[in-house]
């Protein structure tokens, strides 16, 4: 039992050591996934070349298309969704972009997004059957 006031400062600051170990330990102990995380990649010439073409001409539909191939080259689908988004803001019939966007949104998990445009693509009676095929394997995996 503790006796006075140097005992009980004493038993606080064991407690206070205690607690700083363990939680020294804790840290050097636990993983570590700020450093497991892959590091963000530099866009290649041709990505950046794609950007820089498709931003000074955001009516330029090829231009755009071009950028949105090289980010999804590079895996950067979310790089890609913003000129695809563009071309449809220029003409909403491309069932073949429609398609993209739609495939982005769920590579990036955004599984609601993707549903709205893989839907407008089955439901497009000018879609061909190949484009509502790749849509519904989509759908199917949601």
């Amino acid at each position: 039992m503790l006796k006075n006031s140097q005992d009980i400062v004493t038993s606080w600051c064991r407690l206070c050591g205690f607690v700083m170990v363990l939680w020294v330990v804790l840290i050097l102990v636990a993983p570590d996934n700020a450093n497991s995380a892959p590091l963000p990649m530099k866009p290649s010439e041709a990505m950046q070349d794609a950007f820089e073409k498709s931003y000074a001409h955001p009516e330029d539909v090829d231009a755009a298309l071009r950028y949105a191939k090289e980010a999804i080259a590079h895996g950067d689908y979310e790089s890609a969704v913003a000129p695809l988004e563009r071309v449809l803001m220029f003409n909403s019939k491309l069932a073949s972009v429609r398609l993209e966007v739609g495939v982005m949104y769920y590579l990036l998990n955004a599984h609601k997004a993707a549903e709205v445009h893989l839907y407008q693509v089955i439901t497009d009676p000018k879609a061909d059957d190949d484009l509502k095929k790749r849509a519904y394997s989509y759908l199917d995996k949601m």
